[in-house]
């Protein structure tokens, strides 16, 4: 009968501990309710092979010129398959500090607002940008960016960064590839006939990153903000939604 009463007892316990799973799963799938995209932005498995596309506060994290170029193919064999291809290049900038600064002649001692700045020494700024290019069947994709960052030091090997990404941003698609199996009755074909899609942007992207020689972390809101300059932007209603990174 006790062998009994501990059994049922522990039963109790596992369906409660179950039910409450159940519970936290639902409230966290609850919290996660809303629009979902996949794929979103940047198609590069390897991202940091282009980290400054992705988080533009990592443009100068490195101490020498760093230039790149990369391709990427997805679905290897199939017509229209998605295909990435970028070029980037990114170095870092440090102003110069005056030798002579501490050996010149005081006839007074500084002001106090004067007596308690961050040494130009560490400071440094990070100068870049990348042209990157993809196709998915008959959709296309061009964009040119200019990076700028600037990056502080917090500790002697670590720094904190914040950069902006600002350029243009083009979406076209040729309708010639499209097959439809009635162009009189399809609506969404008809829309493209009569407005054609070839969209040019104007984006800006930010990050801020923390990072030393031994890593990095940081967060981006890319396509931060964006500028119709030409095109039909009821055609690419949803393409103003922020793509946010974390790396």
């Amino acid at each position: 009968s006790t062998l009994h009463e501990a059994y049922l007892n522990r039963t109790k316990k596992i369906l409660i501990i179950m039910k409450f799973k159940l519970l936290a799963l639902i409230a966290v799938l609850s919290l996660c309710a809303g629009k979902a995209y996949s794929q979103g932005g940047i198609f590069l498995s390897q991202y940091y092979q282009n980290l400054p596309g992705f988080n533009p506060g990592l443009t100068g994290a490195t101490d020498f010129l760093d230039i790149r170029t990369g391709t990427r193919q997805q679905w290897v064999g199939f017509d229209g398959a998605p295909k990435t291809y970028f070029v980037s290049a990114n170095g870092v900038i440090k102003p110069k500090v005056n030798p002579y600064r501490k050996n010149s002649l005081r006839t007074s001692q500084p002001e106090d607002g004067l007596s308690s700045y961050t040494p130009v020494s560490k400071l440094k700024w990070g100068l870049g940008g990348y042209v990157l290019k993809q196709e998915q069947g008959p959709f296309d994709q061009m964009q040119a960016m200019l990076n700028v960052a600037s990056h502080i030091a917090v500790t002697e090997r670590t720094y904190l960064s914040l950069g902006i990404a600002s350029g243009i941003s083009n979406y076209r698609v040729n309708l010639s590839e499209v097959v439809v199996a009635d162009q009189v009755n399809d609506a969404t074909y008809n829309m493209f006939m009569a407005n054609g899609f070839n969209n040019t942007y104007a984006s800006l992207s930010a990050g801020v990153a923390l990072y030393s020689d031994l890593y990095y972390v940081g967060i981006s809101s890319l396509q931060l903000s964006r500028t119709l300059l030409s095109g039909n932007d009821l055609l690419n209603k949803d393409g103003n939604n922020r793509i946010f990174h974390a790396v």
